[in-house]
């Protein structure tokens, strides 16, 4: 999986969940764990990230029309806000973006994830990871 930042819309990420089951032995591992994507951005830049959800077993587009889509940044679980990605969704893409704004005022080191809630209630966090913030030499307004 690769994950790419650019002034222009990355392509997607292809999010495919595997089976959570694995047999080891004589031992039943059940894992159920968001994908880890770090994100290393630069203090004043725009960010935009799409993730596309599939189907693990047929590879078809998953239907996201009933889900809802949520994230967050803090500086540690359980922490104030700070901020979010501001997710979109667009059929079976989640489209998460930081402003420039954002990511000015942003400390150089905090957390994020993004979750899913479909009408029924199941929450599914798909990823989630460090955020860490160059800092910025060229400033908006500065001579």
């Amino acid at each position: 999986m690769s994950f790419t930042a650019s002034p222009e819309p990355p392509p997607a990420v292809t999010l495919r969940p595997q089976p959570p089951i694995r047999i080891d032995g004589t031992t039943v591992v059940v894992t159920q764990l968001p994908a880890d994507v770090r994100l290393n951005l630069y203090a004043g830049d725009s960010f935009v990230m799409d993730l596309e959800l599939l189907n693990p077993d047929t590879g078809e587009p998953l239907d996201l029309e009933s889900t809802t889509v949520r994230s967050q940044i803090r500086s540690v679980s359980g922490a104030p806000i700070l901020d979010t990605l501001n997710p979109a969704v667009e059929g079976n893409r989640i489209r998460l973006n930081l402003t420039p704004e954002a990511s000015a005022v942003l400390p150089a080191n905090t957390r994020w994830d993004v979750d899913t809630t479909t009408d029924d209630g199941w929450v599914t966090t798909l990823a989630g990871g460090t955020l860490n913030l160059a800092a910025e030499i060229t400033r908006p307004g500065d001579v």
